[in-house]
């Protein structure tokens, strides 16, 4: 069995990113998107798929998600490349658990899992199992996008189990697209972690992150 403990995730969580004058400009020029990645893995980052990315972000951005997610699989896991979707995808909560079957068809979520986890049951064979989960942007638009996916080749008979947590990366990168798989820390990123509250802010001012 193949675990990712991290904690568990309740409720509606929301950030705020205020970007001073200056440093909004200079990002804006230079052409840096505004990034977001959220934790799912026992890995040493935790990290490894770009949760949304975005070239249009203000200097006050405001965005929030909630614990409804989905499960997936792919068939490949490429350093830099977008995650590609290779199965079909379903609805999944905590306590449930999802079988993917020897036709390559993800079942219907039941009750099966950890309380404050969920589960794949592969029966397929090699695949890489992975999450979405619903957030909103910056721009008010309600979406779901793929937040992790695990890095290793899950065999035939192998169970996932995943406690996605409730701990964000914020960081500003150029030349990167939502989804993408990325495997080595990111430059000069924070990490906020709301695992006990509900909303935290931070400032990036003169090139550094802060708590205002």
């Amino acid at each position: 069995m193949s675990e990712f403990c991290v904690e568990a995730i309740t409720g509606q969580k929301n950030v705020t990113i205020e970007i001073a004058t200056g440093d909004f400009e200079a990002l804006r020029q230079d052409g840096y998107s505004l990034c977001l990645a959220k934790k799912a893995g026992s890995a040493e980052n935790g990290y490894d798929i770009v949760w949304r990315a975005d070239l249009d972000f203000s200097p006050l951005n405001t965005l929030s998600w909630i614990p409804q997610f989905e499960l997936f699989g792919a068939s490949s896991f490429v350093d830099g490349q977008r995650v590609e979707v290779s199965t079909n995808i379903v609805e999944i909560g905590l306590g449930q658990t999802s079988t993917l079957g020897r036709n390559g068809i993800l079942g219907p979520a039941t009750a099966g899992a950890p309380p404050m986890a969920m589960s794949m049951v592969n029966e397929l064979g090699p695949i890489h199992p992975g999450l979405l989960q619903w957030f909103t942007w910056i721009d008010g638009d309600m979406q779901v996008q793929p937040i992790y996916a695990t890095p290793f080749v899950v065999e035939s008979d192998e169970i996932v189990t995943f406690e996605p947590s409730d701990t964000v990366l914020i960081w500003f990168e150029h030349d990167i697209e939502t989804s993408t798989i990325f495997t080595t820390p990111r430059a000069n990123a924070v990490e906020i972690d709301l695992t006990y509250a509900s909303s935290a802010t931070r400032l990036y001012s003169d090139g550094a992150w802060s708590t205002p």
